[in-house]
């Protein structure tokens, strides 16, 4: 299966989970690189939480100047701030973040 098992769609007053990307569906998706600072020993974890995040991708802790990469797939900007700034942001252990959107 590819893409991620828990991307959240909302009409009207009911929700589709699908195991698809949503740009499989036909949706337009943007796509966003997400690159993040962690304290100390917390990448790996941090990655964790991050995977596990509606709409991203993938996310995987790395070795380097930063520390964890993401990757995410949403349907606006919208959706992408509140991925980034509401949730990203606000685990414990994340410093900083830098987010890259990917062109066509």
């Amino acid at each position: 299966m590819s893409g991620y098992p828990t991307y959240q769609d909302f009409h009207g007053s009911w929700v589709v989970y699908c195991w698809q990307s949503p740009g499989s569906l036909g949706w337009t998706v943007m796509r966003a690189y997400i690159v993040v600072a962690t304290e100390a020993g917390k990448s790996r974890e941090v990655a964790r939480q991050i995977a596990g995040l509606p709409g991203v991708t993938m996310a995987d802790a790395c070795w380097g100047s930063r520390d964890v990469f993401a990757v995410a797939e949403v349907k606006e900007t919208k959706e992408l701030n509140k991925l980034v700034m509401d949730q990203i942001q606000r685990l414990a252990g994340v410093k900083e973040t830098s987010t890259h959107i990917a062109l066509d």
